[in-house]
């Protein structure tokens, strides 16, 4: 996952360097300069075939017999599996027992893990700032 991202990120940066240099060319006021930038515009247009390349065989790899029936046992197992992440990610979780809808209402739901409680005395208590 790590290299997907990471080929998603330059392909981002590739898009940007190339829409600036596009914008050069149409500003260039030189023949010189034009033919400059568009031997820009072409080595940044290999290098983004050359990332859909890589994207292409990362694709591959994990599509490979191997790995779709690791994750097959994994699904066929039904049970919990840890896996430890290189680098953490962060998750935020969200509990809501009462919700607007468009027309104005609210919508009340269970509090089936009684979070409301404790959370309502929070918010009903003196706020002081932590030193």
């Amino acid at each position: 996952m790590n290299r997907l991202k990471e080929l998603a990120r330059r392909q981002e940066a590739l898009a940007e360097k190339m829409k600036e240099l596009q914008n050069q060319i149409a500003q260039a006021k030189t023949d010189e300069e034009k033919e400059e930038l568009d031997n820009q515009l072409k080595r940044l247009q290999e290098e983004q075939e050359q990332l859909l390349r890589d994207v292409d065989d990362l694709k591959e790899k994990m599509e490979t017999s191997e790995n779709q029936a690791t994750m097959a046992e994994v699904v066929a197992a039904k049970a919990m599996k840890t896996v430890n992440l290189a680098k953490p990610v962060p998750v935020l979780l969200l509990y809501w027992t009462a919700q607007p809808t468009p027309d104005g209402q609210v919508l009340f739901r269970n509090d089936i893990y009684g979070r409301d409680p404790p959370t309502l005395a929070a918010l009903n208590s003196d706020f002081t700032l932590p030193r």
